[in-house]
């Protein structure tokens, strides 16, 4: 056998072994992460009423329903997307951690404070092991807490929470990390909005 033709053998190898490590794209894989039911996820009470202001998304692929991707198949990647947006899904958790603690007002007029929302991060992420797979939720937003009134700037946080699970395939974890993240970052939201009662 001639040495040409068994370097185009070995490029012809070299080339489907990289695209077959490279994978393919699936197709999307789409989460909803919204909380169904309160109740019962706060042990601390507020006092005063709040107003939900702007939830802005500063994410770096801000105003993308992508949030991360996850393998569904051997050599096949798929990317997660959540729907709805993750600032609706923000919006709509805030409302209903007020509403369940009894201390949502739905006009500035009725409210003590105001709460602005900024969008840090809000990704899934799955790592790969020798036998399983990881997927990791990570939620970060900062809360600037306003005086509803005068619009004065009372306090802000910066809240971060993440919740992960290993199996042999995470891909139908992925809605329950992301829920996980999001309790758990209100329970940490609601331990600083207690100390400005």
């Amino acid at each position: 056998m001639n040495s040409s033709l068994v370097l185009k053998i070995f490029i012809t190898l070299a080339f489907f072994s990289a695209a077959a490590i490279a994978g393919e794209s699936g197709a999307p894989v789409v989460i909803d992460p919204s909380i169904q039911n309160y109740s019962g996820l706060f042990s601390q009470k507020l006092v005063k009423k709040y107003v939900i202001g702007e939830v802005i998304d500063k994410r770096k692929n801000a105003g993308s329903d992508t949030v991360g991707a996850t393998r569904t198949g051997r050599f096949v990647t798929s990317p997660l997307l959540c729907r709805p947006l993750p600032t609706a899904v923000m919006l709509n958790s805030l409302a209903g951690m007020f509403r369940e603690l009894g201390v949502l007002a739905e006009e500035k007029s009725a409210a003590d404070f105001q709460v602005d929302v900024e969008l840090l991060d809000y990704t899934v992420e799955e790592m790969n092991k020798v036998f399983s797979q990881q997927i990791k939720a990570t939620v970060k937003f900062r809360v600037k807490v306003r005086t509803a009134a005068s619009g004065a700037l009372v306090n802000q946080f910066v809240i971060k929470s993440e919740d992960a699970r290993s199996a042999v395939d995470t891909t139908p974890f992925a809605v329950k990390v992301t829920k996980n993240a999001i309790v758990a970052a209100l329970q940490n939201l609601l331990d600083s909005l207690v100390t400005i009662q």
